[in-house]
């Protein structure tokens, strides 16, 4: 038995040998393996390419945003061409279904003229009638009647006229307005304070003492019958 190890013993020492330079071998294989795994580092250049898609992605965003914008502009601009179309009509002023902005801002500017210059021609018709109602209601007017109002309609009518305070707006005592609304045309001024007997006095907006003096004389024949009235009762 001793002989038979002997044997096998050189065999062993070679086998070892091969083992240990196949090992060597196989181990120095993966020593290269780094240069290998280092040629994909290079691919990041290629994957930097579609870095610029995000701008083209953003155009059709940005086109759904001009949308939107455009189409709440346009429901505003509506809005405001609705509000000032009921503006215009409210003061009375013809318009018509083809009538944009600009054409109702236009009548809407003459109108506010044509209103302004029957206020200028009627105000010292304006303030002879507030301070007679004023003097009346301070000095002449009892207790037991009730007190005159001026009322002033100039720029919503091109109206003034003079009621008892707790009369209705149609019942006035005198009413004072351009004739034909027209200043040139001159001042018109209705005396109803004799029921019986309705006149009518024209003026031109120079004559102011004038219609003064007239509205003066109604309005104290008026308070003076009142009076004769609260006697006889």
């Amino acid at each position: 038995m001793k002989k038979v190890t002997k044997g096998f013993a050189p065999l062993v020492a070679l086998a070892l040998v091969a083992v240990a330079c196949g090992g060597d071998d196989a181990a120095d294989e993966p020593a290269d393996a780094p240069a290998a795994a280092d040629e994909p580092a290079e691919e990041p250049a290629a994957a930097d390419e579609p870095a610029e898609e995000p701008a083209a992605a953003d155009e059709p965003a940005d086109e759904r945003i001009d949308k939107i914008k455009e189409k709440y502009k346009l429901i505003r601009e509506q809005k405001i061409n609705e509000a000032i179309r009921e503006r215009v009509a409210s003061l009375g002023i013809e318009i018509k279904d083809t009538d944009d902005k600009a054409t109702l801002l236009e009548k809407e500017r003459i109108y506010n003229e044509e209103r302004q210059k029957i206020e200028y021609a009627l105000e010292s018709f304006y303030r002879s009638a507030h301070s007679l109602c004023f003097q009346l209601n301070k000095k002449y007017i009892p207790k037991y009647l009730s007190i005159i109002r001026c009322i002033d309609k100039r720029f919503e009518t091109g109206e003034i006229y003079i009621k008892w305070d707790d009369a209705l707006e149609h019942e006035w005592l005198i009413l004072i307005y351009i004739k034909n609304n027209s200043p040139e045309e001159g001042i018109v001024i209705e005396d109803k304070t004799d029921p019986e007997n309705n006149t009518t006095h024209e003026f031109q907006s120079n004559e102011i003492f004038k219609a003064s003096d007239i509205m003066v004389d109604a309005l104290t024949k008026l308070l003076d019958k009142e009076r004769n009235k609260r006697k006889v009762s």
